[in-house]
């Protein structure tokens, strides 16, 4: 028997999906067959979403203050429903550039999490910080 499994990989800037036909029930042999495919159909499901909030701040101090402000919004944020993920991460090579990774399972869990008051606050504070761009994601 022969099953078609989707595997859904991300990097910052792009979102591909790889579908590969294996066979059996433990995933074991895959039959190799391998095809690019930028869309995954998943109409009769809720879309699940992913969030890339790109922050540069390009002051010290102030880089030291959205540290702490990011940690403010995302330990509530990682506890509330419908939170998959959310975590922030900054650059080796560029510091004071910042990457917040958020995965939600619903369009309502994400409209849920923007309502709620560390997000109005902190959120609102984080962009003063510095230029601050978002990337959204559906898969």
């Amino acid at each position: 028997m022969i099953k078609k499994k989707t595997f859904v990989l991300f990097a910052a800037a792009c979102a591909m999906s790889f579908n590969v036909a294996c066979q059996g029930e433990n995933n074991g042999g895959c039959a190799g067959e391998v095809s690019t495919d930028t869309h995954v159909d998943n109409a009769a499901e809720s879309k699940m979403l992913r969030l890339n909030v790109f922050i540069s701040v390009t002051d010290e101090q102030k880089r030291a203050e959205a540290i702490e402000t990011a940690r403010k919004l995302i330990e509530p944020s990682q506890k509330e429903e419908g939170c998959i993920s959310y975590d922030m991460y900054e650059s080796v090579t560029a510091p004071g550039e910042f990457i917040i990774v958020e995965t939600w399972e619903s369009q309502e869990a994400l409209d849920r999490h923007m309502k709620q008051p560390h997000f109005i606050e902190y959120a609102t504070k984080l962009d003063s910080y510095g230029k601050m761009h978002t990337d959204r994601y559906e898969f």
